[in-house]
C-alpha cells in the first residue's frame, strides 16, 4: 500500500490540507475499467458466473433494442464491446442527471451501431450492465461484490466504490484536479 500512496501522492489533490497517505478516502466509480475487470475475474474465479453467461438470465431489468440480442448479449460481449450498443451510450443520460437505473433502462432506445458481435463501440454503461449484472447473480449489490472482491482482498481499507464511504472520510483524494495552470 505504501507504493502506491507514494506514487499517488504526486496525483491526488489533498483535502483539509492533509496529505495524500495510504488512509485518504479513495472512491472507485464502476466505470474505472480495471477495478471492474478485476472485481468480475475475481467473481468469475470464485464460480459465481462464467464470462460466457447471458446478462439478461441474472439482469432481467437490462434490455438491448432488439429481444433477441437482450437475450443472448453475455458478460464477455459487453467487456468486448460488442453489443451493438453505441459508443458511449448512456453516458448522456448519466451527465443530465438521471440515475444509473434510469440509464440503463434507456439502452433499450439505442438502435445498434453495427451488427451484434461484429462492431466494437466502447461504452461505459456495457461495463456497468455486465457488473450489476454479476453483482445480482452474487446476491449482492455491484459496490459489496467490489468491496469483498477486490478491496478487502488487496488490502485497500480506505476505497470503496459508495459515494457516501469516500464522503464520510475528513481526508479524501480528489479524482481529477487541473495540473498546472489547468
Amino acid at each position: 500500500a505504501s507504493a502506491i500512496a507514494l506514487r499517488n501522492r504526486s496525483r491526488a489533490g489533498v483535502m483539509n490540507g492533509v496529505c495524500n497517505a495510504p488512509e485518504t478516502g479513495r472512491g472507485i466509480t464502476f466505470f474505472a475499467p480495471n477495478s471492474l475487470a478485476t472485481t468480475l475475474a475475481a467473481a468469475v474465479g470464485d464460480g459465481v458466473t462464467t464470462w460466457d453467461a447471458r446478462v439478461h438470465e441474472f439482469y432481467p431489468e437490462f434490455e438491448l433494442s432488439e429481444p433477441w440480442t437482450t437475450h443472448a448479449v453475455t458478460v464477455d460481449d459487453l467487456f468486448r464491446h460488442r453489443s451493438g450498443l453505441p459508443e458511449h451510450a448512456g453516458d448522456l443520460h448519466e451527465d443530465l442527471g438521471f440515475s444509473r437505473e434510469e440509464s440503463i433502462h434507456r439502452l433499450r432506445y439505442f438502435e445498434p451501431a453495427g451488427p451484434f458481435r461484429d462492431t466494437y463501440n466502447y461504452t461505459n454503461f456495457g461495463l456497468g450492465v455486465a457488473a450489476f449484472g454479476v453483482a445480482n447473480a452474487a446476491g449482492v449489490e455491484w459496490e459489496e461484490l467490489a468491496q469483498t472482491r477486490l478491496y478487502e482482498r488487496l488490502g485497500m481499507t480506505s476505497t470503496s466504490s459508495r459515494f457516501s464511504d469516500y464522503m464520510a472520510h475528513e481526508n479524501r483524494a480528489i479524482p481529477h484536479m487541473p495540473a498546472g495552470d489547468g
